[in-house]
């Protein structure tokens, strides 16, 4: 079973419905969980990047950041976070941002927005793909990749270069080629963060339609072909469907004002805080300070009592049980069975049947 470091008051145990948070012990109201800030990978949408701080993810209501990594596409909101950032960013790391950022630029991409990884995606396409079509479409991509592989490596077979240009010429999904880097980045340079986000639970059918699972094998394709050389066998197709698989259910969005902003401006992969389920009366509170997120207790808790986070960012205060329970399937693919939806609901089956009677 996965440990959270720094984390002494709490543990991970089985649940029916996955893996859980639990307390060690009784403890009161307001004791502080877990504070982590170990990223697996995260992405801030193209649209936000000259507004969203690449390191501490504030925002200043729009206003254009001064400081900056031009070549690497990143903003910072003072020279305080782009030192650390800098700090933080091997050359090589920074040599893969900057090859991103010169071949997304030269595409002239859109700037239209990504959806967040909890909405619901339109239907380009077809259905969601099955798994199955998932492991077809991403062992069909391997001949590509290889080819990719032998061309940049110096081979002057036609079919390595047409694949080479094939990758190129695509028009490229800028956030998606972000995401994907950063989890490249972290497999290569950031084991711990790496292992960290593997060990979250996977998603089979990571993918909301086959224009979105496209998307990911396209972006596959062009990292192995404009990332440093040495990076190349980091960007592995296994990684690549790995990280989208875990990402599905487990990411946290980035928005205004901590989880609770309406603004979304992208999401990470924050593995030490998804091992929390939802609760629609949650017994812990949440709130992203910076690159972290920090956790306390709501109430008191007894001994080996699970810790329930909110999935709505405080919407289920409002909400009744019919809309919690469809946002919830819509976004994660569960419907809640919580105990304040049990018990609203069969109030609500009693007044049915009582009106019909």
């Amino acid at each position: 079973m996965p440990v959270i470091p720094n984390a002494p008051l709490i543990t991970i145990k089985q649940t029916p419905r996955g893996r859980g948070v639990f307390s060690l012990g009784a403890l009161p109201k307001g004791t502080q969980l877990l504070t982590t800030d170990v990223i697996t990978a995260h992405v801030i949408n193209r649209a936000y990047r000259k507004e969203v701080c690449a390191q501490c993810f504030g925002y200043e209501r729009g206003r254009t950041l001064k400081a900056r990594a031009p070549k690497a596409g990143a903003y910072f909101c003072g020279p305080a976070c782009l030192a650390s950032w800098s700090a933080a960013t091997s050359p090589p790391e920074l040599a893969a941002l900057e090859a991103l950022e010169a071949f997304v630029k030269a595409k002239a991409p859109s700037r239209a927005p990504s959806p967040a990884p909890d909405a619901v995606l339109p239907d380009a396409c077809a259905a969601r793909p099955s798994p199955a079509h998932i492991r077809a479409a991403w062992a069909g991509a391997a001949p590509a990749a290889a080819a990719i592989a032998a061309a940049r490596g110096g081979s002057v077979a036609r079919p390595h270069g047409r694949a080479l240009r094939a990758a190129l010429a695509a028009p490229p999904a800028p956030d998606v080629l972000a995401f994907l880097l950063a989890g490249a980045l972290s497999r290569a340079y950031r084991r711990g963060a790496w292992r960290a986000g593997r060990a979250l639970a996977a998603d089979a059918q990571p993918y909301a339609a086959a224009a979105d699972l496209a998307a990911h094998v396209q972006a596959f394709l062009q990292l192995r072909a404009v990332v440093p050389g040495a990076l190349v066998e980091r960007v592995g197709a296994a990684a690549c469907w790995g990280l989208a698989a875990r990402d599905r259910r487990n990411a946290f969005g980035i928005r205004e004002l901590g989880d609770a902003g309406e603004e979304y401006f992208g999401f990470a992969l924050w593995p030490h805080a998804s091992f929390f389920n939802h609760d629609c009366d949650p017994n812990v509170g949440k709130e992203r300070v910076g690159r972290a997120w920090r956790f306390w207790l709501l109430r008191d808790v007894e001994a080996d009592t699970e810790l329930c986070i909110s999935y709505l960012g405080g919407e289920e205060r409002e909400l009744n049980v019919n809309n919690r329970r469809a946002r919830l399937k819509n976004n994660w693919d569960f419907e809640c069975a919580c105990d304040r939806c049990a018990l609203e609901s069969a109030e609500k089956d009693m007044q049915e049947l009582y009106l019909g009677a």
